[in-house]
């Protein structure tokens, strides 16, 4: 079992070997697939031995839609089938599109509801391994993948450590107090304008491949969109920007306007009150297993995408697993069609 610890690790981007042992892939780790009719798609991921280098040729092969299978839209209600096509190609329809798609009926007592919003963490879209880049050009003597991991790892400790004792500071705070303390113990001396650009990087972050034309995707079928994350208002504006993204997004949800981080629950419920629907119609794209937990505890039918293949601490949570927000469009393609 992954401990939290090896899950920071892992969600920084470096690979984290269990000592004498060969991570494979074992017979009981099933691709995705129909539970039941009226329940979500499962997917396990199998625990992936990967080297950050060998990741970043994988994630070229991380479900790039075709885009030669999209069609013109012109203003037309889509199908499902239509979705599945546009956000998966045509090679993931066939499988799909019989075996992920009950006929739509009512709703009723235990039956879900059709989803009708996505909130995202925005590492769901964007690969936080590329601030490495950026500590590259600051830290001499081929230290930065340490550097950006110990980063990384004091931001989770200082937000979650804010949120629990109730002393609030946001992001961008977090973040340079968290940078300030790493330089120190790299005994490194960064100025105020290395240590500015630095933070910045975090609003620059590359996309992942599948990410942009998958989110169009998800527009075009009528979903409501919005990044739910720890980012400040500034950051999340400033990074969809730099992306060309921000058109596609009805909200910008920020936990500052909660005071406070994920997983609390207040947190989560800023997605509630921002698209004004019930927890259950909205749907909650998590990087982190820690987040696919705390947005399942709230009630939020719950997607993982689990893109750096780890496994899922034992917290009692639910969720789907996938590893790509085109998985994600294809289970929430999968549940009751709204009426």
């Amino acid at each position: 079992m992954a401990g939290i610890g090896d899950q920071i690790d892992r969600q920084a981007g470096v690979a984290v070997e269990q000592p004498g042992q060969r991570r494979t892939e074992h017979a009981d780790h099933q691709p995705l697939r129909r539970r039941d009719p009226d329940r979500a798609v499962q997917a396990g991921v199998a625990a992936d031995d990967r080297s950050l280098r060998g990741e970043r040729v994988a994630l070229h092969a991380l479900g790039v839609p075709d885009h030669r299978a999209a069609r013109p839209w012109h203003g037309r209600a889509m199908s499902r089938r239509d979705f599945l096509r546009l956000v998966g190609g045509a090679a993931l329809l066939a499988p799909l599109a019989s075996s992920c798609s009950p006929p739509p009926r009512p709703a009723g007592p235990g039956a879900p509801r059709p989803i009708r919003a996505i909130a995202f963490d925005l590492f769901t879209i964007f690969d936080p391994r590329s601030v490495t880049a950026a500590v590259e050009a600051a830290v001499p003597g081929g230290g930065a993948a340490a550097f950006a991991l110990a980063w990384r790892t004091r931001q989770f400790e200082y937000a979650w450590l804010r949120a629990a004792g109730d002393r609030y500071a946001d992001f961008r705070t977090i973040t340079d107090d968290a940078l300030a303390v790493t330089a120190r113990e790299h005994r490194i001396e960064l100025s105020a304008a290395a240590r500015g650009r630095l933070v910045d990087a975090y609003t620059e972050l590359a996309p992942w491949p599948d990410s942009v034309a998958a989110l169009r995707g998800m527009r075009q079928a009528g979903l409501r969109l919005a990044p739910l994350a720890n980012y400040a208002p500034a950051m999340i504006a400033a990074l969809l920007r730099h992306a060309g993204i921000d058109g596609l997004f009805e909200h910008q949800i920020s936990t500052d306007a909660a005071r406070t981080f994920k997983p609390h629950p207040r947190a989560y419920q800023l997605g509630v009150d921002r698209f004004g629907l019930a927890r259950d119609e909205i749907a909650f794209a998590a990087f982190g297993g820690w987040d696919a937990a705390g947005a399942s505890w709230f009630g939020y039918p719950t997607f993982w995408v689990n893109r750096l293949g780890i496994e899922l601490d034992p917290l009692g949570a639910t969720a789907a697993i996938g590893r790509d927000l085109t998985e994600l469009a294809t289970w929430v393609a999968a549940r009751p069609a709204a009426a």
